[in-house]
């Protein structure tokens, strides 16, 4: 009875932790300068929290030999995940995330064997239907969007995360749909699944779609059998008839969304390139929206991209593509280490050589089926998103991934049996190492608080306020982004441009967002180095090659340097220019830069 008690219990608690880390990773709150800040600061604190209560529950609970099969998957992840600590690159968070990752990773195969595993999938489910539910509501305009470019979104701005995150969990709410034998509770399980897909359509992202459809159908085949049910030729033909059938729904899908397509294949295009020309090391962990956007920016002013190109080029935060974002930040050996990952989960290796994963009635097996179309799913959406720095999405990946290391069907490399004594020396060593990354996190979040709280008051115009909340925080904080935005901002309003500069350029090293640019030259013109303010405006103009107002303010500041001729080109450039967004101010730069074209030609005629 006792047994069944702390079963029970143990149940209630993996539900309610795991609704909620999925629950808070997948809600916006605007407490931090971005709002995706709070996702990460709950992933990161929040896996780190659960890992030490999951530390000291196994350390108090430990009397007998510990036996721990280690598979090449387990070793293979934990190597995949640790990979960013010999790459170059200093970006600190982006390590931290590998670490949470880890932490997630270790939990779920500590605790979600058998039936635990079911109560994880009914709290993937829950979530999913919650959202599924929240997308309906905007779609009916009963509540608002988190974004107002889209109009449904789900809970998070960006509607590819929440899509991402709910064809992940379509192969958890199939299992527990054919899995519940109670009436009841079967028609609640199809209801839920009927939201997540109604949820799916509405939020219209193609790659969630994609890999919806590829996890449930992959589920359906192992969960009844249908390989060994029938001829595999009958199965290929099926397979084949249905692809068919996609054709023509692909090419509505690309035309749907022709620009956004176009977009990836130019960054893809000029990814590749990079990873070839920097094939063994990468350029440093965190690094791709830096790296990148100069890569493009270069190739816009040596004139390498075609019209059809420049049309689709912008700046951009990842890859949309995680196996080349690994080679980006790696080279070619993370994209190596990442690939051999994901084949050991997809393909396990046996010593009777069993087809992925056996069919049969132990029921065990079937409950990892889900985990398994989730992380093939993943693998898939991986080539087409930004499916790793999705945190709801890589939350459910590494949770799968867990789930499957337990599998029977994972050919152990060793095993280790571990002594009481020792085993609660490294549970020990393990608790305080997770403990001071926590604290640590926790630290980080705070000064992000401070960060945007100093935003605020910058923005309402009390800098007193604003500078005693940043002053503390440049020891800690002088790697963060945004942060060196904020209190170069701070500066510049309190007139000291070269301080000013300085905290601009400090974040340059890290970024390359079109604001350092254009910060940078405002302050450079107030310290009368039109030459420099020139050079970053330009910089600014190809790396955001959309956007009217930097090239207009680049054609004034040249005119003022009295390059007439460039300034000419430019007033060109803004004339052809078809804004994103018309509006009055694109009219307006518009209009004077066909004033100013027109008033050099009447200069050139009364020369002549």
């Amino acid at each position: 009875m006792n047994h069944l008690s702390q079963s029970n219990i143990l149940s209630k608690v993996c539900f309610l932790l795991s609704s909620l880390l999925f629950l808070s990773c997948l809600i916006n709150f605007k407490i931090f300068i971005y709002s995706s800040f709070f996702n990460y600061f709950s992933f990161a604190i929040g896996s780190g929290v659960i890992f030490t209560i999951v530390l000291i529950w196994k350390y108090r609970t430990i009397k007998n030999s510990t036996g721990i099969k280690i598979t090449l998957p387990f070793v293979l992840f934990l190597a995949w995940a640790l990979f960013v600590f010999v790459q170059t690159g200093i970006a600190v968070q982006s390590k931290n995330y590998r670490i949470a990752i880890l932490f997630v990773f270790l939990i779920s195969f500590i605790i979600l064997r058998k039936n635990q595993t079911i109560v994880f999938y009914r709290a993937v489910a829950f979530i999913a239907a919650l959202q599924g539910i929240w997308c309906i509501l905007q779609y009916l305009g009963k509540i608002p969007s988190e974004n107002a470019s889209f109009e449904v979104t789900g809970s998070f701005a960006n509607p590819n995360v929440v899509a991402m995150y709910m064809a992940l969990s379509l192969p958890a709410l199939l299992y527990l749909c054919f899995k519940t034998s109670v009436l009841f509770l079967k028609n609640i399980h199809y209801l839920m699944l009927l939201t997540v897909c109604i949820g799916l359509f509405l939020l219209e992202c193609r790659t969630a779609l994609l890999g919806g459809a590829f996890s449930s159908g992959l589920f359906l085949i192992f969960y009844f059998d249908i390989l060994k049910r029938y001829k595999i030729k009958y199965v290929l033909f099926g397979i084949l008839a249905i692809g068919i059938l996609c054709i023509p729904i692909a090419r509505q899908l690309y035309f749907d969304k022709k620009d956004s397509a176009d977009g990836r294949k130019l960054i893809w295009t000029i990814t590749s390139q990079m990873i070839l020309d920097s094939p063994v090391r990468g350029y440093g962990t965190g690094m791709f929206e830096k790296e990148y956007n100069l890569k493009q920016a270069k190739a816009i002013q040596e004139g390498k991209l075609n019209q059809k190109e420049l049309k689709n080029a912008s700046f951009v935060l990842m890859a949309y593509n995680d196996y080349l974002e690994q080679g980006i930040e790696g080279g070619i050996p993370a994209i190596v280490l990442f690939i051999t990952m994901l084949i050991s989960f997809l393909y396990p290796s046996k010593k009777n050589n069993d087809i992925v994963l056996e069919s049969g009635a132990n029921e065990n097996l079937k409950i990892h089926y889900a985990a398994y179309a989730g992380f093939a799913s993943f693998t898939l959406m991986a080539i087409f998103n930004f499916t790793i720095e999705a945190i709801p999405v890589m939350l459910l990946f590494c949770c799968y991934a867990g789930i499957l290391c337990t599998s029977t069907n994972q050919k152990k490399l060793v095993e280790l049996n571990i002594a009481p004594s020792r085993f609660k020396t490294v549970l020990l060593i393990l608790i305080c190492i997770t403990v001071y990354i926590t604290y640590s996190q926790l630290n980080q979040a705070k000064a992000h608080r401070q960060n945007k709280k100093a935003q605020e008051f910058l923005m309402a115009g009390n800098f007193e306020k604003a500078e005693n909340l940043l002053l503390p925080l440049r020891e800690t904080q002088q790697n963060s982004v945004s942060f060196c935005i904020i209190y170069g901002n701070l500066l510049y309003a309190q007139h000291k441009y070269g301080e000013a500069l300085y905290q601009f350029n400090c974040a340059k090293k890290f970024s390359a967002n079109p604001k350092l640019y254009d910060m940078s030259a405002r302050c450079l013109l107030k310290l009368k180095d039109r030459t420099g303010a020139i050079s970053n405006l330009y910089q600014l103009t190809t790396l955001s090659p959309k956007t009217m107002k930097y090239k207009f303010n680049l054609m004034q500041v040249l005119r003022t340097d009295k390059q007439i001729k460039l300034a000419c080109m430019i007033a060109r450039q803004i004339v052809n220019m078809q804004p994103v967004q018309r509006n009055e101010l694109t009219e307006k730069y518009q209009k004077e830069a066909n004033l100013f074209l027109k008033s050099c030609q009447n200069n050139t005629a009364n020369s002549i």
